[in-house]
């Protein structure tokens, strides 16, 4: 039996994080950590593209200094056709031309796509465009 990106048996059900960066004090790196935080209580195990850049490049310096639009998506765009089963987008990502484009990539490829939004006090919660939630990705994709 071929594996496919959806066959996510043993491991938690992939989610992209995605939103504006550019133009945004500290490339928005603290929602991003903040959001990636949230889903992974969800139960999800999340790509946060803030944590991939400091990976590359160290701090936000090194990240002003090397980051570069064109690899940025690159490597952003492959990890969600080879790994996503979701992508989750931050408030703003609408004024995102990265966020548009990995939006685009999802609706492409019919995989779930989370609005999250913060309630009063602070706390995340998401509206979902298909249903899937870690559970089900649980009962669907066992073996």
């Amino acid at each position: 039996m071929n594996a496919s990106i959806h066959d996510i048996t043993q491991t938690r059900p992939k989610i992209y994080l995605a939103g504006p960066m550019s133009g945004i004090r500290d490339f928005n790196f603290p929602v991003f950590f903040d959001a990636a935080d949230f889903l992974e209580q969800q139960g999800f195990e999340v790509f946060n593209p803030a944590q991939a850049d400091l990976d590359k490049w160290g701090d936000l310096d090194g990240v002003a200094r090397h980051a570069n639009y064109r690899d940025c998506l690159k490597t952003d765009l492959t990890w969600i056709c080879d790994n996503a089963v979701g992508i989750a987008l931050l408030p703003g990502w609408e004024w995102s031309k990265g966020s548009l484009a990995e939006k685009a990539l999802a609706e492409a490829l019919g995989i779930d796509i989370f609005y999250l939004q913060y309630a009063s006090g602070g706390r995340w919660y998401y509206d979902i465009v298909a249903q899937h939630t870690p559970e089900f990705y649980e009962e669907t994709h066992q073996t």
